[in-house]
């Protein structure tokens, strides 16, 4: 089954499993060209805030989580859940300014993933398959239309090879993918051994017109299915990559091999 992309991006995007942010952790983030600091409080609650502290600019990613809140690395400036600083240790006496808060944006937790939208939305995340588990993050080296348009025309067989199609991946092949719906989610069925399992990839645009993909398969998932969706995805970066660097640049000759 194979359908062209759709144009309009969801407000919403995933941009991190949430088992790849455990209590009281930070990591960076990039939505296109936002930069965010992603944690998780110690009550387990989940923020996406702008990776900037308003003090001097520091990365709130490259902090800690205390347990009253994030913590900047620099001059120590701590920001409750609300994203208002709380505490500043030159004043430890003093309330901190209205002024010294942190931009928020929305986020939530759903299928196993951290969603953040870039401004208040009354559309719900999108809703992934019941019973799927997150599986890999990779870095892909293209945008996510391009990477929605190659989905739709290549299948990896058992020789570990991808090949370009016209239609749909033929049953013989393992990795089967296709599109429903919105680009942003990817469809497909992982066969090996006569056991097929339904796959989804999320595409988090980047920057540099570059995307992340999530990669998570529904349950129960076998040690040997596990292994291969993950050689799989290493084949598909390998193959957009292959492809990516021979295409033809403008007043070059440019020979793939």
């Amino acid at each position: 089954m194979n359908h062209a992309p759709h144009s309009e991006a969801h407000p919403w995007c995933a941009v991190a499993a949430s088992r790849d942010v455990p209590v009281q952790s930070v990591i960076p983030v990039m939505l296109e060209e936002l930069s965010l600091a992603v944690w998780r409080s110690s009550d387990g609650s989940i923020h996406a805030w702008h990776d900037r502290c308003p003090h001097r600019g520091m990365r709130l990613s490259m902090g800690d989580v205390a347990e009253k809140g994030l913590v900047c690395p620099y001059h120590g400036w701590r920001f409750g859940g609300d994203a208002q600083c709380n505490f500043i240790p030159a004043h430890p006496g003093g309330t901190p300014p209205a002024a010294a808060r942190v931009r928020p944006y929305p986020a939530v937790e759903r299928n196993g993933y951290i969603w953040v939208a870039r401004q208040d939305t009354s559309v719900e995340p999108p809703s992934l398959p019941a019973g799927v588990t997150p599986v890999r993050s990779m870095h892909m080296p293209v945008s996510g239309e391009r990477l929605a348009g190659f989905w739709t025309r290549a299948c990896l067989h058992a020789t570990g090879r991808f090949s370009r199609v016209e239609s749909s991946c033929p049953e013989t092949a393992l990795f089967q993918s296709y599109v429903e719906g919105s680009g942003s989610i990817l469809h497909g069925k992982w066969q090996s051994v006569g056991l097929g399992v339904d796959y989804v990839g999320i595409v988090q645009p980047t920057h540099g017109g570059t995307c992340m993909l999530h990669l998570a398969a529904q349950e129960p998932l076998s040690a040997e299915a596990r292994l291969g969706l993950n050689r799989a995805l290493v084949a598909l970066r390998h193959e957009i990559s292959r492809s990516t660097a021979c295409e033809p640049k403008w007043g070059m000759n440019h020979e793939c091999v």
